[in-house]
């Protein structure tokens, strides 16, 4: 069985890559196609995906994102001729959806940020696979039929948690004093159409606080090469700034402390017991909430509330045998899922 896999975004990377190699485990093939944007390319590479480059990021402008979309739905189109694919499978990709509506290819979407524009996701995708913290009737009130849905139980984040392996060679590379709190810092994503200049400037802010603190070194991970010479232009003291991809789930690891403008790393420290704290200031997605309630995820949204950030070292009682049975279990089930899709056509 081909099963076609579209990566568009670097945390897309690492969801993937375990349901890509259970599927190969099963003796299926999987065709991965990706698109030009950040650091994408090389993440793939770290984690020895085989792909094909199709298309391009056009930017934050609304329109130049429409256009955009269409080009690379048509190159996908163009590039799936002749490849006899069975079931492709998607999160929150647009295009790849587009391509196969009009292709016909029976195809998978899933997404767990429900606040993105998702009525042409419900509608061109046959079958829809969001976390339970997502009601079922918040999909459906947005295009998709009721028998398209299927909810998995927690965070996508949960699917590639317990697979990683322990190392501290980012660490050690950046050569960064372990006695020291380490804090590690993902800015907010400013291209995303659902940025808030707020985030900006408590991120601004966090950095100052952070900068000036010697009991604190910090790791900055930058979406962007824009941020990165930001960053440099300010010379920050025992500040360090990541400028390659790196095992992103073994630096939540030695971190004490991670802080995000964002959501997927925020999620992954929640998961792995590593204290969490989010400055994003869109609206929060169901998961967040969950998280939250559940006290895994602090939320800054206010200067004073910068204030409330607890520096310190973290508990070394984390048990990652549950965390890596929870990953094996939800890894079978999204692979069952996505092969169903094929019985059914």
């Amino acid at each position: 069985m081909n099963v076609w896999i579209d990566i568009e975004n670097l945390p897309n990377v690492l969801f993937f890559e375990p349901i890509i190699k259970e599927l190969k485990k099963r003796g299926h093939n999987a065709l991965v196609t990706a698109r030009n944007y950040a650091q994408l390319f090389n993440l793939l590479e770290v984690y020895s995906i085989a792909h094909t480059k199709i298309g391009r990021h056009y930017g934050k402008n609304k329109y130049l994102k429409m256009a955009g979309g269409v080009i690379r739905s048509l190159q996908m189109f163009n590039w799936s001729i002749g490849k006899n694919i069975d079931v492709a499978v998607g999160f929150g990709s647009r295009t790849l959806a587009l391509s196969c509506f009009l292709r016909k290819i029976p195809n998978i979407t899933m997404y767990d940020y429900e606040y993105v524009s998702i009525h042409l996701l419900n509608k061109w995708a046959d079958k829809i696979i969001v976390p339970d913290a997502i009601p079922v009737e918040f999909v459906t009130q947005r295009g998709a039929k009721k028998n398209k849905v299927f909810q998995f139980p927690g965070y996508k984040e949960e699917i590639y948690a317990g697979r990683f392996r322990y190392t501290n060679n980012v660490i050690e590379n950046l050569g960064i004093d372990k006695s020291k709190i380490i804090v590690t810092i993902r800015p907010p994503a400013t291209l995303a159409h659902y940025h808030n200049k707020k985030s900006e400037m408590l991120f601004a802010n966090l950095i100052n606080i952070i900068s000036t603190n010697n009991a604190l070194e910090a790791i900055i991970f930058p979406r962007t090469q824009a941020q990165i010479k930001e960053l440099r232009r300010k010379n920050l003291k025992n500040v360090h700034i990541l400028t390659k991809p790196v095992n992103g789930l073994a630096l939540i690891w030695n971190s004490d402390i991670v802080i995000s403008g964002g959501g997927t790393m925020i999620r992954e420290s929640a998961v792995l017991g590593v204290p969490a704290y989010s400055f994003f200031t869109g609206k929060k997605a169901a998961v967040d909430k969950k998280l939250e309630r559940e006290g895994k995820i602090v939320f800054l949204s206010s200067m004073d509330d910068l204030k409330n950030v607890e520096f310190r070292k973290k508990s070394t009682d984390i048990d990652l045998n549950q965390i890596r049975k929870r990953s094996r279990y939800l890894i079978n089930l999204m692979v069952n899922e996505v092969l169903a899709l094929n019985k059914k056509q």
